[in-house]
Order: structure tokens, then C-alpha cells, then sequence
């Protein structure tokens, strides 16, 4: 792959954690971090910016490629991972309903999804990283150093994306979010590009009954570990 730092994977359905697990672990470790979902929700956001239709096949593989080519990392104040297309910054507006819809045919694009490996593995190329999404551990980096894979009770995940859509203003029922997460879980894995599923040695946690905190606790200790036996150390930034 050729990557220079060294990798951590967090792969996973919707509504486990990955993301507060990912960025927790990042911090703590002080390492860089790579959302993936970020990644296919700026191609969508870069295709309205384009005036590009990401339904489209055309549409969203021209807005990917133009992505590819102007996309940055910088990281913030805090210590996260912000992505600039040029000089423009995406900022919340990844976060609307709208990008998320055009996130989703974005990411079912195996075309696209072979734009954005490069700009992936790239990111692990510039030091240690995070990396959060759905096959971080089976395609973008299969020889990561560590590998996990978060899973939960899907009625806890849903409590979790209620209270997320809650804190955002959305008014959804728990009823109409839990039926959201299970055809999106059949359509992550049945998928014909990268479906989900654990990669052959990650690390499998079950999150239904762990706070973020705990979650980040249990896997600092198997990065640990797993560095100290390569005969390396891990240092926190607490």
C-alpha cells in the first residue's frame, strides 16, 4: 500500500459509534483521522457546488475526480480532521439531509469508490491515522496494524440516532429509524462495491451496553498492545 504511519481501522454499521469512537481515538493517540462517510458526502456536496446531479453516474464520477485532484486535510483547533476542496471549505454543510442522500448513491459507485481510494490510503501516507467507514479494514487498508469492528443491538442504535436527529431539530419517530437502519444495513451488505462485513482479523467490540468513553478504553488497550509487541509505544495525549 505503501503507507508510511501506522494504521488503525474502525469499520462498522450505521449508529455503533464509529465516529465519537474514531475521533476519541485519534485524539488520544494524537494520530490523524479519516472518515470515509465524510469523504463520499464531500463528492456530493462537490456536485451541487458543480451544479452536478450525483443521481447521476456521469455527474458524480466528474465531481469525484475533481474532488480527488483539489481535496485537503487540515486539522483543527481541536485536533480533528477538516477537509478544504481548494480554497473552499464544506464545514456543516456536510451534515444536511440533502448531501447525505447524494452521499448514499455516491458511496454505492464502485467507479467513485476507486477515485477515492488513492485520496484514502494517501491520507495514511503523511503519519498515523484513524481511519472510520465501512471497509477501511477489508479494502482501503487490509494490512493495518489493528482492525476493529463496532456492532450494537439495532433498537440501541436507533435510540442513538434519535437522540442525534433530536439535538439537530429533526422530528422522526424511533419507529421510522429503526426501519432507516435496517434497509440501509441490507444495502451495506449485500452491496456489490465493498460490502460491509469484519475483516478476517479485527477486532469485533458490541457497543449496546458501552458508553464512548469505554469503548475508546478498550480499544486504547488493544492498540497498546498490539504497537508494544511490534516493539513500538504508544503516547497518549490525555
Amino acid at each position: 500500500m505503501g503507507t508510511v504511519g501506522r494504521v488503525v481501522t474502525i469499520d462498522g454499521p450505521a449508529g455503533v459509534g464509529k465516529s465519537t469512537a474514531a475521533r476519541g481515538l485519534a485524539v488520544r493517540l494524537g494520530w490523524f483521522y479519516l472518515n470515509s462517510g465524510a469523504l463520499y458526502r464531500a463528492v456530493a456536496w462537490n456536485a451541487s457546488r458543480l451544479r452536478l446531479d450525483p443521481a447521476g453516474p456521469d455527474d458524480r464520477l466528474e465531481a469525484a475526480r475533481d474532488l480527488a485532484e483539489r481535496i485537503r486535510f487540515e486539522l483543527d483547533d481541536d485536533g480533528l480532521t477538516r477537509i478544504l476542496v481548494g480554497d473552499a471549505v464544506p464545514g456543516d454543510a456536510l451534515l444536511t439531509e440533502e448531501i447525505a442522500e447524494g452521499a448514499s448513491m455516491v458511496a454505492r459507485d464502485q467507479s467513485v469508490r476507486d477515485v477515492l481510494l488513492p485520496v484514502q490510503r494517501g491520507a495514511g501516507r503523511s503519519g498515523d491515522v484513524v481511519a472510520e467507514g465501512r471497509d477501511m479494514g477489508t479494502v482501503v487498508f487490509p494490512d493495518a496494524e489493528v482492525k476493529f469492528f463496532l456492532d450494537a443491538d439495532i433498537v440501541v442504535r436507533a435510540q442513538r440516532r434519535f437522540l442525534e436527529y433530536e439535538s439537530k431539530g429533526r422530528s422522526i419517530s424511533h419507529e421510522e429509524i429503526i426501519v432507516d437502519i435496517a434497509e440501509r444495513d441490507e444495502r451495506d451488505r449485500t452491496r456489490s462495491a465493498s460490502p460491509l462485513r469484519p475483516a478476517g482479523d479485527a477486532v469485533t467490540i458490541d457497543t449496546t451496553d458501552l458508553g464512548a468513553r469505554e469503548v475508546v478504553e478498550r480499544m486504547i488497550e488493544h492498540v497498546a498492545s498490539v504497537i508494544a509487541g511490534m516493539g513500538a509505544e504508544v503516547e497518549e495525549n490525555r
